[in-house]
């Protein structure tokens, strides 16, 4: 008869079921959000960071308002976390930074266009051969 060998269950420390726990940034449109992690500092100061700029965009699409209303001024260690997809859509603003700062842009600033501004150095370079 083989010897028989333990069965070895490695300790998940950061990952928990979601009994008992919260996703402070659930987005309920998702049927399967996935495994819950439980939140860091780094995790809350970026989910802080990015509610911040959220608030500030003016396109009410980006701004989230129903999952930024869940999230509580302050975290608790063991209960608040997230599930990664619900991170993933959230802290994904960088269309919105986009947005924003060309909202913020002056309009004395000169606008130039990638097809222009290749023009434009195409141009330069066929003058500089010219005058070699």
């Amino acid at each position: 008869m083989a010897e028989e060998k333990p069965i070895v269950l490695k300790e998940e420390r950061k990952r928990t079921p979601s009994g008992d726990k919260t996703c402070i940034i659930h987005n309920s449109n998702l049927k399967t959000p996935g495994q819950f992690t439980l939140l860091k500092q780094e995790n809350w100061e970026r989910i802080q960071n990015v509610l911040n700029i959220r608030r500030q965009t003016t396109n009410d699409a980006e701004k989230l308002t129903d999952i930024c209303a869940l999230i509580p001024t302050q975290y608790t260690p063991n209960v608040h976390g997230y599930h990664r997809v619900c991170y993933q859509l959230f802290t994904n603003v960088k269309s919105t930074r986009k947005r924003s700062s060309a909202v913020h842009t002056t309009s004395d600033e000169p606008s130039c266009s990638g097809a222009k501004r290749r023009k434009a150095d195409s141009d330069a370079k066929r003058r500089k051969a010219d005058t070699v």
